[in-house]
């Protein structure tokens, strides 16, 4: 007689040494939906790994040109020092034979003038007979650089007729409620306008005018400027 395991209700299967056959199909479900769970977030991570590669290649592209601008603006710049060849004749500088040479013109207003005598003979040593009426001179055009410091002091009275306090007004140039001046305003502006940043800016009224400002000080100037200057932009353009 022949020995068989029947199958209960698929408890015990015979084809699974007796093993749960329910349980079996659980765990093929639970592993076929994690399957497409997994899918879905390589196919996720595909798409996010193609895009980060494009933006890699625009970003070469880009450093590929603006490097290729640098070079040809460095080139416009410094341009390479050639040595001259002594062998080959080039004209004599100056104005050329017969023509009225030129140079810089004399300025009209002199701030200062410093006498300077000779004391003695830079020959022998001896002592010198100055000829009072007698010298060269010789112009030397400089800039003045200094910080200004200017303290506007407001007086102010008593008006019998209104009963009340009246107060001077500030002149013409100064701004009320400001401490920096409309000249170093300006002159910030200016820079600004060349294209300097407003860091360098600010280094160069610290290093060279002794003035301590601070780069967000010379942005605010600046859009101050551009608010003033709105109303007058339209008369520009016509």
């Amino acid at each position: 007689m022949i020995n068989r395991v029947e199958c209960h209700h698929g408890t015990r299967c015979p084809c699974l040494n007796g093993g749960d056959i329910w349980h079996l199909i659980g765990e093929r479900d639970y592993l076929s939906q994690r399957l497409d769970e997994m899918e879905k977030v390589m196919a996720l991570a595909q798409a996010e790994i193609e895009k980060l590669r494009q933006e890699n290649q625009n970003l070469r592209e880009e450093k590929e040109i603006l490097r290729y601008e640098l070079k040809q603006m460095l080139s416009k710049i410094f341009k390479p020092q050639i040595k001259p060849d002594p062998n080959v004749n080039r004209p004599k500088r100056g104005a050329p034979c017969g023509h009225r040479g030129n140079s810089r013109r004399r300025p009209e207003e002199i701030s200062e003038f410093i006498d300077s005598y000779p004391d003695r003979c830079d020959k022998c040593g001896g002592r010198i007979k100055v000829y009072e009426k007698s010298f060269d001179e010789h112009v030397v055009e400089d800039i003045e650089i200094k910080k200004k410091v200017t303290c506007y002091r407001l007086h102010y009275g008593y008006c019998p007729r209104c009963k009340r306090v009246v107060f001077a007004k500030a002149k013409d140039g100064v701004l009320p409620g400001d401490r920096i001046g409309v000249q170093a305003r300006s002159v910030g502006g200016y820079l600004r306008y060349l294209g300097l940043p407003y860091r360098k800016t600010a280094k160069i009224f610290q290093d060279i005018f002794g003035l301590n400002l601070t780069h967000s000080s010379f942005l605010a100037f600046n859009i101050e400027q551009a608010q003033n200057g709105a109303s007058l932009y339209p008369d520009f353009r016509t």
